[in-house]
């Protein structure tokens, strides 16, 4: 029930609720809800400065399904805790999950370059711009087949994953 009623609010509202939410003394008592709200939360501060981009996406990604926002915002949470396979993880979900509704065929991302070069074609995209996305994503799928699929990516700082991130 929750998420359906929260789903209709804006980034800085659910915030806002969250932050009320956690001031309640029923929460104050579980201590796993608790830290769960808090590690949410943490994702509004980084809005400020260096997060500004990754709010844009948010903001972006509100005109979908929220199921795409939730999952860009479960990889900025777990960027924040430094756990970059599982924001890199989450990245490559949202990811897919967008183009899956772009294209309205539930193939995964390796198998959606035509459905997604149709999409892009169908919308006037210069040829140029249709190849640099496709080389975005050929790039972020090596990386992540490479670097976080199969192994924690101990090589990655926190510079490349957040640029990885902002594409």
């Amino acid at each position: 029930v929750l998420k359906e009623n929260i789903d209709c609010f804006s980034d800085d509202e659910i915030f806002e609720f969250m932050a009320q939410l956690q001031k309640l003394s029923y929460v104050e008592n579980y201590s796993e809800l608790d830290e769960e709200i808090t590690d949410f939360l943490s994702y509004q501060d980084q809005m400020n400065g260096s997060g500004k981009s990754r709010n844009n996406i948010s903001n972006l990604l509100e005109d979908y399904s929220p199921k795409i926002r939730q999952q860009w915002i479960k990889a900025c949470v777990f960027f924040d805790k430094e756990d970059y396979r599982n924001a890199l993880d989450n990245v490559r979900l949202t990811v897919e999950l967008l183009v899956k509704n772009l294209t309205k065929s539930e193939s995964s991302l390796e198998n959606q370059k035509k459905n997604l070069g149709n999409f892009l074609e169908a919308k006037s995209i210069d040829t140029q711009i249709r190849n640099y996305v496709f080389k975005i994503l050929n790039i972020y799928e090596k990386i992540h087949n490479d670097q976080a699929k199969h192994d924690v990516p101990e090589s990655l700082s926190f510079e490349e994953v957040s640029f990885i991130m902002n594409q």
